[in-house]
């Protein structure tokens, strides 16, 4: 078993968390553990949601170092939405440990942007003493903590089985190209495992460059696009896809702040192992639904089903009803300028079996609202301006990928 895998989140932003962030990281090495620390560059990289999603889906255990800053920082917000999900999820196979920088304070963390995170619920260090002593105790609380397969090792399994057929120098050579050293992400695995995780944490632009390498050895076209969608997976949160995995069990709705419909597609292909081929059965109603009328949104919605399942529009119900059955869930991504609630009923009425996912465009819902409605809103939220670059990107390498 290879050596536990720890991620510090924390603010670059004051010198004495920096101190402590980089002594913290030099002692955990010396002990053994492989350190996953988000430097400056990071952050200013435009695939920064990729690594961090593939880091924090990949780590054992994580340490919050909270200071003022980090209190304010976007970035360690979405961090901690993410590490502290799956420390409650888990239920003690995944370690979380809050260290709090003074003057820094429980009371404080609850009145920040932190606290749906419930961070100050989970036992803490306070980092009042000297220290070395801060760090010892930080490491008292790794010692005995045994980590299981993590989220990223799941998750990665369907890349890793497509490169398995990739011969093993090309898989290194795609490593090289990339310039994006593995260790010490991804020590102890077999090499396609290792390389279809170093693929997602580089996120699409260095990715590219790696798979440019092996790219002759891919069965066609939709190998092509197979592997750059699963690749890009990793631009979709651990928390979400879990989220959406408990739609297998039921149908719902589903709400995020996106607005292209190609983002609920991700975030389903993300949350499910099923074949590419199979389409991920999610249908999109292309345009905005507003305010008009709810005749022609059911219409709309019939047709947009029909296309993606290959059957009479007459046939939906029947198609929709057998897949269901056999556990599989049916998505529709529709696009709202205007939450109708009464809209949102006879939907659900009409096409019982569906899984409708709301983008919501820029707007968040309500929690009183979304709980009215019984909607799941996807937490962490997808940041502004965010969305239409990433898959201008996702076009642009796809593209250039399929005509070398």
């Amino acid at each position: 078993m290879s050596s536990p895998r720890i991620f510090i989140s924390y603010s670059a932003k004051e010198p004495a968390g920096e101190q402590l962030r980089d002594e913290l990281a030099r002692r955990l090495r010396e002990a053994g553990y492989l350190v996953l620390l988000d430097k400056d560059e990071l952050r200013l990289s435009q695939d920064w949601r990729s690594t961090l999603n593939a880091w924090i889906g990949g780590c054992d255990a994580a340490v919050l170092l909270l200071s003022e800053a980090a209190l304010k920082s976007s970035y360690v917000a979405y961090e901690v939405s993410l590490l502290s999900y799956r420390h409650a999820s888990e239920q003690g196979r995944f370690k979380l440990i809050p260290v709090y920088l003074p003057p820094v304070t429980m009371e404080q963390v609850d009145g920040s942007p932190l606290a749906p995170a419930r961070v100050a619920d989970v036992q803490s260090i306070r980092a009042d003493v000297p220290q070395g002593e801060a760090i010892q105790r930080i490491l008292d609380h790794l010692v005995a903590h045994v980590p299981s397969q993590s989220v990223a090792d799941w998750h990665t399994r369907r890349l890793g089985g497509v490169l398995a057929k990739v011969q093993p120098g090309e898989l290194e050579s795609a490593v090289l190209r990339m310039g994006s050293p593995l260790e010490p992400w991804t020590p102890g695995m077999e090499l396609p495992m290792r390389v279809a995780l170093g693929l997602m944490a580089a996120g699409l632009e260095k990715a590219t460059l790696g798979v440019r390498v092996f790219r002759s050895r891919l069965q066609g076209i939709a190998a092509i696009e197979e592997v750059m969608t699963l690749i890009a997976t990793s631009w979709v949160d651990c928390r979400s896809a879990a989220e959406i995995g408990k739609c297998e069990e039921k149908s719902g709705l589903l709400a995020l702040n996106g607005d292209d419909s190609r983002t609920a597609w991700l975030y389903v292909v993300r949350s499910f192992d099923m074949p590419l081929g199979d389409s991920w059965r999610v249908a999109m109603v292309d345009g905005v639904v507003g305010d008009g009328g709810l005749d022609e949104l059911i219409r709309m919605v019939r047709t947009a089903l029909a296309y993606k399942l290959n059957v009479p529009p007459e046939k939906v119900d029947e198609t929709v009803r057998n897949i269901t059955e056999c556990r599989e869930p049916v998505f529709v991504a529709v696009r709202l300028s205007v939450l109708m609630l009464p809209a949102l009923a006879k939907l659900r009425a009409e096409f019982p079996g569906v899984t409708f996912f709301l983008l919501t465009g820029g707007e968040q819902l309500s929690e009183e609202l979304a709980r009215q409605a019984g909607i799941t809103m996807l937490h962490p939220l997808l940041e502004p301006g965010i969305e239409q670059p990433f898959w201008l990107l996702y076009d642009k390498k796809l593209t250039y990928l399929k005509h070398l």
